[in-house]
């Protein structure tokens, strides 16, 4: 055993994701960085009350059969693969949640004798699963996601001062994730969290609120924090319903109200689509809303706390089915966390109406007929730019309004049509009236 260790904490999971880099998430798992950080650890000094231990406190949940293995063993992150330096030399402490329940975050959870074979946890269960677990006066500690073949991200870590760098390349933590201390101490400030559990983290590695030097594990070990961030939060227990619309036009639709989940929601994210198609959220998103449809898929459009966003949005085509996604979340201690089904609703924009222009009338001799004729070329007028297939057609019948001698006489147009596959999101403006003068002598 070396004099100077590395004690490496890992979560024991099924699958895994090597390199990929999480966030304090507040999930209800020990699964991020910032999940758990230590609070206390104690190296054999030869007294028989005196063995190798440790304590951490959760930050988030830990659900029932959790585990976190304990290695004695370097990382090395200057490798082209970051990994740990061998993968059977050195020891393994095991500690698992066994107890039939979640064990809440603030929990302090306390390992004894951990070089020996009465290793102990004072909640759940913990054994030296590999020998050659042993700690020294002043060690590095990693919390990783995985196993040591294949650790997956770093929870926390400790920089015990002992001369070297403390390696953490391809760890993907923050300085503020890192305690740096010099020998054996416990954590001895307050064990009350009322603001983030990010700022709970950054009081506890406050190392002005340690006290270093020899001292009697577990028995002087803080107990369990208490605090608003670790109040029970989780996602709203059901979606928005119902749905109410305003009135809609060819480019706009109002989204004016939905219904609250039963058993509320602190507030919403609502996105829109052409397509029926949406992904969720994920906690601790804050989506920009914006208005204006810009035809590239899932679009926020609100984020906010009402069930009456009364939310316009603008730029959208004509006859046209849009769909709208109302997700709910709960705000836990500056995260939201959102229910991930989420209300689906849908309106439909109103048909455009095009109008022909280019044509103008002409001047007859009066025959005693009403049948009248144009000049020009005639172009669709009001086509939108992401509606526009479409193609006016037909045998155009020009007819004047009155076969009388006159001026001024309105000359109505029939027999266009339109076609192309957007052509059923309008309506032709047809016969069309002519703002023009006729002269029949």
């Amino acid at each position: 055993m070396k004099n100077i260790t590395r004690v490496i904490l890992s979560l024991a999971l099924t699958t895994f994701f090597y390199g990929q880099i999480y966030s304090q998430n507040q999930n209800g798992s020990i699964d991020a960085p910032g999940d758990i950080a230590f609070v206390a650890y104690h190296a054999d000094n030869g007294g028989a009350d005196q063995e190798d231990g440790f304590s951490f406190i959760l930050l988030d949940d830990a659900p029932h059969t959790t585990a976190i293995r304990f290695i004695d063993e370097e990382w090395d992150g200057s490798l082209p693969t970051p990994a740990f330096i061998d993968l059977v030399n050195e020891g393994e402490v095991l500690w698992q949640n066994l107890t039939g329940a979640t064990i809440s975050a603030g929990t302090v959870i306390t390992i004894t004798d951990a070089d020996g074979s009465g290793t102990a946890a004072n909640i759940g269960t913990a054994t030296e699963d590999e020998n050659g677990f042993n700690l020294g006066s002043s060690e590095d500690f990693f919390a990783i996601i995985g196993t040591r073949a294949s650790p997956t991200a770093f929870l926390t870590a400790h920089d015990g001062n002992d001369g070297n760098t403390l390696d953490l390349n391809g760890t993907s933590l923050t300085t503020s994730q890192v305690l740096t201390t010099t020998g054996q101490g416990r954590y001895t400030g307050s064990t009350t969290c009322n603001s983030s559990i990010g700022d709970c983290l950054d009081q506890i590695y406050n190392t002005t609120n340690w006290t270093f030097g020899e001292y009697t594990h577990s028995g002087t070990v803080v107990s369990d924090f208490t605090g608003s961030a670790f109040s029970s939060c989780a996602a709203p227990t059901a979606q928005a319903t119902g749905g109410t619309f305003g009135s809609e036009t060819s480019s706009t639709l109002n989204l004016t109200s939905f219904i609250a989940p039963a058993g509320g929601a602190t507030g919403y994210a609502i996105y829109i689509n052409e397509a029926n198609s949406f992904t969720a959220p994920s906690d601790g998103d804050e989506p920009t809303a914006d208005t204006s449809w810009n035809d590239s898929g899932q679009q926020p459009i609100y984020f906010g706390t009402s069930a009456s966003p009364n939310v316009t949005v603008t730029g959208l085509d004509p006859g046209t089915t849009y769909y709208f996604q109302v997700y709910a979340y709960n705000d836990c201690s500056g995260t939201e966390t959102y229910e991930t089904t989420g209300l689906n609703i849908n309106d439909t924009s109103a048909l455009g109406v095009l109008t022909i222009t280019g044509l103008t009338g002409n001047d007859k001799v009066y025959d005693g007929t009403n049948v009248g004729s144009a000049t020009g070329t005639a172009t669709l007028s009001g086509v939108a730019s992401g509606a526009n297939n479409v193609t006016l057609g037909g045998s155009p019948v020009f007819t004047f309004a009155s076969a009388n001698v006159g001026t001024g006489i309105t000359i109505n147009t029939s027999g266009y049509t339109i076609s192309g596959t957007d052509a059923g999101k309008y309506t032709l403006h047809n016969p069309l009236y002519q703002e023009i003068s006729q002269l029949l002598h």
